[in-house]
Formats: structure tokens, C-alpha cells, sequence
């Protein structure tokens, strides 16, 4: 329990120094669309939390995951073409939707079920976020930059965390800073928010 409470201040005291010139905290959530997990995840928790805390969080979706690509530049996903075409649609989507509050909408219209896209192949969640005229000319020929922005940020975090979704926060790819936040994220930023607004301790000079 010592080492745990240790973990925690060494962290905290980690996260607060990368935030120290920043007003927001940063989640980064990697995802795909075929993952029950991601939908637990943000529908459970990230809403929520965010409805709590939207002043001081920015949220960064990257729809990837385990998402591989062959010789021939193809791509192959955790839960085959339907996780595929439904990832290249959220990039699309949130690439036009620049406000995280119409972002994290999308997102979580995207991972109710029956998970619209992943499960139907169909835009309905594009249209509610009025952007679907512009989706549909990404998908049909605009998605290959987006693709490649979405590998090089999903590199480290499998490397790193190796699960889907996710989390890092304030770029700090870190198993134990992942599993800190996804065991219960309106805490895990009431502590981290707590460690930068509360006045630090004043020393007197003996």
C-alpha cells in the first residue's frame, strides 16, 4: 500500500509539472470501433466526467487501436473491414468537428448500441453531428493523411499500454498513469486538479 501511495505522488507530481504552463488537461483516448470496452469506457466514464470538469479538459479521440498495415500499405483491423471502414469514418468526422463538446456527442452517438457505424456501415451518427456531405467526400477520397496522423499518435500507446481504449493524459504514455485513469476518471482528475489549484505548502525560515 506504501509503494502504491508513492506511485500516486511521484504521478501526480509528474502530471502537474507537464501542466504547469497549461490551463486544461489532456485526454488522449485511443479507440476502435468494433471495442465493447471503449464504449464502456466512454459512455460510463469520459461523459461524465467531462460534464464535470469541460472547463479544464481538452479530449483527443484517435480511432486506431490495434490497427496494422501490410507491405502493401492496406490496412488490418482488431475486428476486421467493418472496424476498418468505421475507424476511417470517425477520423473523418472528428477531423470536421473541431469543438470537443461536438466531438465527444459523436463519440459517444458512435458507441451506443448497436454501435451504428461499426455494425451497419452507415452515417447516421455524421448526420446527426451535421457534417455528413463532408464525411462521405473524406471517405471516398480524403482519409490517407488522416490515416497516417492516427498511426504515428496510436504508435506509443500500444506500445506503451497495450489496450484498447487507451488513456493517456497529458501525453504521459503510461500503463500505471492508464490504469489510474480508467479505474475511475472523475477522481482521477479531481486529484490531478486538486494537485495544480491548491496552494502549495509555505515553508518559514527557521
Amino acid at each position: 500500500m506504501a509503494h502504491f501511495f508513492v506511485y500516486i505522488a511521484c504521478f501526480v507530481f509528474a502530471l502537474n509539472s507537464a501542466t504547469a504552463d497549461q490551463d486544461k488537461i489532456k485526454i488522449t483516448i485511443g479507440t476502435t470501433a468494433g471495442c465493447s470496452n471503449t464504449a464502456k469506457f466512454i459512455n460510463e466514464q469520459l461523459v461524465d466526467t467531462y460534464k464535470q470538469y469541460k472547463d479544464n479538459l481538452e479530449i483527443e479521440f484517435v480511432p486506431w487501436g490495434r490497427t496494422v498495415r501490410d507491405v502493401t500499405g492496406a490496412l488490418s483491423c482488431q475486428y476486421g473491414k467493418k472496424d476498418c471502414w468505421a475507424n476511417k469514418l470517425q477520423r473523418c468526422v472528428l477531423n470536421l468537428l473541431k469543438d470537443t463538446t461536438a466531438q465527444l456527442n459523436y463519440m459517444q452517438c458512435e458507441f451506443s448500441r448497436p454501435f451504428p457505424s461499426y455494425v451497419q456501415n452507415n452515417y447516421r451518427c455524421a448526420r446527426t453531428a451535421g457534417v455528413y456531405k463532408p464525411a462521405l467526400q473524406c471517405m471516398n477520397r480524403g482519409f490517407a493523411e488522416l490515416d497516417r496522423a492516427a498511426e504515428e499518435k496510436a504508435r506509443l500507446p500500444m506500445q506503451l499500454i497495450n489496450y484498447v481504449p487507451s488513456i493517456s493524459i497529458n501525453d504521459i504514455h503510461d500503463s500505471g498513469v492508464h490504469n489510474a485513469a480508467i479505474a475511475g476518471l472523475s477522481e482521477f482528475i479531481k486529484k490531478e486538479l486538486n494537485a495544480q489549484i491548491l496552494p502549495k505548502p509555505t515553508t518559514i525560515a527557521g
